[in-house]
């Protein structure tokens, strides 16, 4: 109760009688360090650790430390307090949080931004979801004071106009002028002040995001965590959207700024703390406006033309492209990587891919359209395979390999999936006609196949937006019919709503009432009929939404009452209404406003596609299909052999640098050494290097230089882009020295129970 109160003497002469209360807790678990820090009482928190309450790190029954409670109240002196006397903030409660999430929750900011300067763990923060909404809302209402000083003065009008109403007229004028004078001053006052502040002072997300040890790592995952909760929060998504922006723009500026100190190249070849390049991670989190910077795309530009961009023009690369076409040997030559380093290069390996595409193509015309048309199917009865069918098999099982062997791609993946379906279907129909000896039963297989064949050629024509998307022209494009498409199926599922609702209804208006005519001679429905099926009713009212069905040429009634025909005519006409002057104009507006809403991105959603597709001509195999199964499995199988021999050099080094030292080793050094190499060969031998998830390939400009790969932390001098980039921002030099005061402090920081062990390091 002294703690809880503040009582400073009262405090000191029970601990002079009872020692042992400084450890003792309450029923919860709380000491009276908690009450202390709960309430704010700095003088009694550093009374009760003067006295050796040596409990900073105590935890109650919910895991609460008294740096939880004086976080929570937002008391930043006895934060300063407990922190600087040994409080850890890395602390966890039982519910998952630091303090520095009591200080988030609560919207205390000054404690929040000084607990952002100590220890915690960036990307452990990021994965919370409490935390990540807590740390926006305090951004959220620190980046407007101007509607927030708005709000106040409108809802303060009425309050003095409520409080003189009992009053005379002119005493109420005199009052109001002098009131009104003064209110405003103080707010003018208030609204500078905080404008004054908020320029000298980081956003919280700002804090949090230029504290840690990789700032454009922590940026554009943190824009990658809010987008994922927007789509969470619904209630929450405009500030949401805000945040992602908010964080996408400070890593737009970040790399910009980092282009014109230095060259982004090195930052886009470094790697996180899951081994995985930068470039990797801003393309796998879809940050288009990041990677549509113009240090990125100047990179990519480099990636995608190698050495020859130096030396080659346009018309050179069109020349080849077209020598692949017009002499498959040349192609084979170029596709296969012996003796030149062309495959390696992504534009080559691009032609290359391509020229495998329209040669596949032209193989499915040739079996489903031209050779049919020269050849007709009545006269091929044996169903033993001609030499472009045979050809057609390999090239789907080279595609299948280069499925398997090659990166996927999420925008037409799903599209090369069915074609191999679909394709290894009408190649399993035709080895089903073998056990059928009758000439029909083949040839209506041969057809059944034909028609698969002719989905695939349909499939493969659509797969040439892949292709187009790095031209600046039809790369948005692609984009636009990908979401219209999106638009389109979301527009089909209202529609069907309201046509399999029609259809019923228009059934149930055919049902018969009379008996048919008798007709003995009559093999066919009778007319009518056939519309008590919902099938033939739902035919009807699709396409009547072209235009091809009119209320004149409706199918007969005449088996019904004599007034169905108006009921017909008016359910008729509600249902052309609904649909083609609501739903189709609604379609036309979603349509128009996706259109507009990608143009106006056009150019950064273009560089954004040409950077995936560079990124994926990086990994894939250099020879297209169908060379990969005569060439390009024994280069992924030596391609494999040369990773797991260069990790175990890698290990070797490490065990070498780990037990050499200037003198001599000893001989049980060298053995442990011995030891430890061969279990980690062992290691190696039984694991493959995994793909994107964990690791990325290392880059081609890499590999050729020698260069070895650095961490985002060591890449680059970060303090100094911080620097740059407050500059860049307007901020006052009041930050950069705060930050420069803390850093300092961590230095010098010696811990109490060792004073002559070296300063621990701060791990943000």
């Amino acid at each position: 109760l002294a703690a809880q109160g503040g009582h400073e003497q009262v405090a000191n002469l029970l601990i002079s009688r009872s020692p042992e209360s400084l450890i003792k807790a309450d029923g919860h678990g709380r000491t009276a360090l908690h009450f202390a820090a709960a309430h704010g009482h700095q003088n009694m928190v550093g009374l009760l650790i003067g006295q050796g309450a040596q409990v900073m790190n105590f935890q109650d029954d919910r895991g609460w430390t008294p740096l939880h409670y004086a976080a929570k109240h937002g008391y930043l002196e006895v934060v300063r307090l407990l922190v600087e006397s040994g409080a850890d903030p890395t602390m966890c409660s039982k519910e998952g949080k630091i303090p520095l999430c009591n200080a988030a929750n609560a919207g205390h900011k000054e404690v929040l931004s000084y607990l952002l300067k100590k220890d915690h763990d960036t990307s452990e923060l990021m994965e919370n979801k409490l935390f990540l909404i807590d740390l926006m809302q305090c951004s959220k209402a620190k980046s407007k004071p101007q509607q927030l000083l708005a709000a106040s003065s409108s809802s303060s009008a009425p309050m003095s106009s409520y409080g003189t109403t009992n009053r005379g007229s002119g005493m109420n004028q005199m009052m109001s002028g002098d009131s009104n004078n003064s209110y405003q001053q103080q707010l003018q006052q208030q609204q500078q002040q905080q404008q004054q502040e908020q320029q000298n002072s980081y956003l919280p997300i700002q804090e949090f995001i230029l504290v840690s040890e990789a700032p454009i790592d922590t940026a554009v995952k943190l824009a990658k965590c809010y987008e994922n909760l927007v789509e969470k929060e619904k209630d929450r998504s405009r500030d949401l959207e805000w945040a992602k922006d908010y964080c996408d723009q400070i890593a737009t500026d970040l790399l910009s700024i980092i282009a014109k100190i230095s060259n982004a190249s090195a930052l886009l070849r470094a790697r996180d703390y899951k081994n995985v390049e930068f470039l990797d991670v801003l393309l796998e989190l879809g940050r288009k406006d990041v990677v549509s910077q113009h240090g990125v795309q100047k990179y990519l530009s480099t990636v995608w033309t190698g050495n020859l961009g130096s030396r080659w023009t346009g018309w050179k690369f069109i020349l080849l492209f077209f020598a692949f076409l017009i002499c498959p040997p040349v192609w084979i030559v170029v596709s296969c990587p012996f003796g030149h380093k062309l495959a390696k290069i992504p534009v080559i390996k691009f032609m290359s891919y391509l020229a495998s595409h329209i040669f596949f193509i032209a193989l499915l015309c040739m079996t489903t359209v031209f050779v049919p048309f020269y050849i007709p199917l009545w006269l091929c009865t044996d169903l033993m395979p001609l030499p472009h069918e045979w050809l057609l098999a390999i090239w789907f099982l080279g595609n299948l390999v280069s499925i398997w062997s090659n990166p996927s791609d999420k925008d037409f993946g799903n599209i090369r999936l069915i074609v191999m379906v679909i394709g290894f279907a009408s190649l399993i129909t035709h080895c089903v006609g073998f056990l059928f000896p009758d000439e029909e039963s083949r040839v209506i297989i041969l057809y059944l196949r034909n028609q698969m064949l002719a989905v695939v050629v349909l499939l493969s024509f659509i797969e040439f937006l892949k292709f187009l998307s790095f031209h600046h022209l039809f790369g948005p494009w692609a984009v636009i019919i990908q979401d219209l498409v999106k638009d389109m199926m979301r527009f089909l599922v209202i529609l069907g709503i309201f046509m399999i609702g029609f259809s019923l209804s228009i059934s149930a208006i055919y049902v018969p009432v009379f008996k048919p005519p008798d007709d003995a001679n009559s093999t066919l429905v009778a007319p009518g009929l056939e519309f008590q099926s919902p099938l033939f009713t739902f035919e009807m009212l699709f396409f009547s939404l072209f235009g091809l069905v009119e209320p004149d040429l409706m199918p007969p009634m005449h088996l019904s009452p004599p007034y169905s025909k108006v009921i017909m005519k008016l359910m008729f006409g509600i249902y052309m209404m609904i649909t083609v002057v609501v739903l189709i104009n609604l379609l036309i507006a979603m349509m128009s406003n996706t259109y507009q809403r990608i143009e106006a991105r056009s150019d950064t959603e273009w560089k954004f596609g040409r950077a995936k597709l560079i990124r994926n001509m990086i990994r894939t195999s250099p020879t297209p299909s169908p060379l990969i199964l005569f060439v390009g499995i024994w280069i992924i199988l030596a391609k494999k052999l040369r990773e797991r021999q260069l990790e175990q050099r890698k290990r070797e080094k490490l065990a070498v640098s780990a037990f050499n030292r200037k003198a001599s080793v000893s001989t049980a050094a060298s053995k442990a050494a011995g030891i430890w190499m061969q279990r980690s060969a062992r290691i190696s031998r039984g694991t493959i290097s995994p793909s994107f998830g964990g690791h990325s390939q290392p880059s081609m400009l890499n590999i050729e230089a020698g260069e070895d790969v650095k961490k985002l932390s060591e890449v680059c001098n970060w303090p100094v882009i911080v620097r740059k980039y407050s500059e860049h921002c307007g901020f006052g030099k009041n930050d950069d020295q705060d930050y420069d005061e803390e850093e300092d402090k961590d230095k010098k920081t010696v811990d109490p129970q060792n004073p002559q062990a070296p300063a621990a390091t701060n791990l943000t």
